[in-house]
């Protein structure tokens, strides 16, 4: 926690010395900015996500030892986080994005096109896991669900936030998935 606060930390303070200065900080500016796809704090999202997806695998394996009722529930959560860790690296959602925007040109909230898809994929598979978290002591669904609600709103909310922002803003410190400065 006080390594992700760190890099956010100094993320925030890059980007505020970009608006302020007006100088460009180029590499090492996108180097460290949590709105590029390919810095640190990217890269430590997707250790952080793969050793989530390990755990939830560990988890799935000693259930399945056990014989208890939720295994593929345990492996399933896994297998997305496993989804989601190569993602960040390989920007799947970016690629995705600009196919949805080749076929339909979008502005506003939804400018970063990935998330129409994401606004159908992310409840669909929510609802797949109900009853998985039915069965999860209270103290533990109220963990979950809490989360998942921190992770929606930090990759998807704030991406829409993000749009919105970016088409407004020019020559800032905002960085696209191509590692160019928007512009």
């Amino acid at each position: 926690l006080a390594f992700a606060a760190s890099l956010a930390g100094f993320s925030f303070a890059l980007c505020l010395f970009e608006l302020k200065s007006g100088i460009r900080l180029g590499t090492a500016g996108r180097l460290f900015s949590v709105t590029a796809e390919t810095s640190l704090p990217t890269w430590y999202a997707a250790v952080s996500i793969a050793s989530a997806a390990a755990l939830l695998a560990l988890i799935a394996s000693v259930s399945r030892r056990r014989g208890e009722r939720d295994v593929l529930a345990w492996a399933g959560l896994s297998a997305i986080f496993v989804v989601i860790s190569v993602d960040e690296i390989a920007m799947v959602h970016e690629m995705v994005g600009s196919r949805v925007g080749e076929l339909v040109h979008l502005t506003g909230w939804l400018r970063f096109a990935w998330v129409v898809p994401a606004l159908i994929v992310v409840p669909a598979v929510g609802a797949t896991f109900l009853p998985f978290l039915s069965r999860l002591s209270k103290r533990r669904r109220i963990q979950f669900v809490g989360a998942g609600i921190v992770y929606v709103c930090g990759a998807l909310v704030m991406e829409m936030v993000g749009a919105k922002v970016s088409e407004n803003m020019t020559g800032t410190a905002l960085y696209s998935a191509t590692e160019k400065m928007i512009t």
